[in-house]
């Protein structure tokens, strides 16, 4: 991913602006909106929410070319970095 350009980030900047000075009109169409159809506005709220909470990326490790003694070797490392000396 590149760099933004500037009339990107005038957007971005634009468009979070609007946003802000929505977010108390926006509350209450949300509120309104989930007495006809909770589902829908509870749909709503966490697509909004992706845009503030980052996402948790899923990640896959193949530990099939490591031998248990390495694993249980480095656990055993990050364990005693963990214990604060005195």
């Amino acid at each position: 991913m590149g760099t933004p350009n500037k009339a990107t980030a005038e957007s971005r900047a634009l468009f979070k602006a609007m946003l802000e000075d929505l977010a108390p009109q926006m509350e209450n169409w949300i509120r309104l909106g989930a007495e006809e159809d909770p589902l829908q506005a509870a749909s709503l709220v966490l697509r909004l929410a992706e845009f503030h909470i980052p996402k948790i990326q899923r990640m896959t490790l193949d530990i099939t070319q490591v031998s248990l003694a390495e694993i249980l070797a480095e656990l055993k490392r990050r364990e005693a970095a963990e214990v604060p000396t005195q």
